[in-house]
């Protein structure tokens, strides 16, 4: 999902006639203070249910399209736009001040809602029979809208103990636990948060490195590509 920049006639002029801009000048000034942290922003927040409705979603096989873009935009068209390299862009209606006044489980049922007009949208006109989407938002709902996974799991070298990193994806924030259980019980026995970032993927997942035991009682979740380590001993 996106929130592309649209440029607004009558502000553009506005900054070219009081600042002595070009329009160049003023639409490149227009984005950096009036719409770049709102679309960064949004981009962020979505991503919570984006990225479940993908995982939910998983191999979808079809040659029409390689990726769908939701854009959210003031006024939207009725077409479905395809371009040549098989990626699909579809405009649905969403007044953005209103969105960000929403509380987090408000955007989030938002969220849902555009990313299911958008998905109606493209399957309408390519023909896609609707049972898989509205599966995949039965199933968001039944979850309450939470995105919770374990992303790894390795076991402690004398099988005494199991590791895994717990992850929350969120509308603000991406975190993840260092969790340590009891391999027969399976009761927590440690827990430490070892990650708190922007909730986009391509901020965290840099960090999901290697989870592995250094010895019977210490394991450690490393940064991809990175030295720095996470550490919790002494179970």
């Amino acid at each position: 999902m996106d929130l592309p920049y649209i440029e607004k006639e009558n502000q553009i002029k506005l900054l070219m006639n009081q600042h002595s801009f070009t329009e160049d000048e003023a639409i490149r000034i227009d984005y950096e203070e009036n719409w770049k942290q709102k679309r960064m922003l949004f981009r962020d927040q979505v991503r919570c249910i984006a990225s479940l409705y993908i995982f939910l979603l998983g191999r979808f096989p079809t040659e029409r399209s390689k990726k769908v873009m939701v854009n959210c935009v003031e006024s939207p068209g009725d077409g479905v736009q395809t371009t040549t390299d098989g990626f699909t862009e579809v405009s649905v209606k969403l007044d953005i001040d209103s969105y960000f006044s929403l509380s987090d489980f408000d955007k989030k049922t938002h969220i849902l809602k555009k990313i299911d007009e958008g998905i109606v949208k493209v399957a309408n006109e390519y023909s896609w029979e609707h049972d898989v989407f509205n599966r995949i938002t039965a199933e968001i709902k039944e979850r309450n809208y939470v995105n919770e996974y374990v992303w790894a799991q390795k076991s402690s070298p004398d099988r005494k103990y199991m590791a895994e990193v717990f992850c929350t994806h969120d509308i603000d924030y991406f975190s993840a636990m260092l969790n340590i259980r009891d391999n027969k019980s399976g009761d927590l026995v440690k827990t430490q948060k070892v990650l708190q970032e922007r909730p986009h993927e391509l901020v965290f997942t840099q960090y999901l490195g290697d989870l592995k035991w250094v010895s019977d009682r210490t394991v450690a979740m490393t940064y991809r590509g990175r030295k720095t380590k996470w550490l919790v001993e002494e179970i």
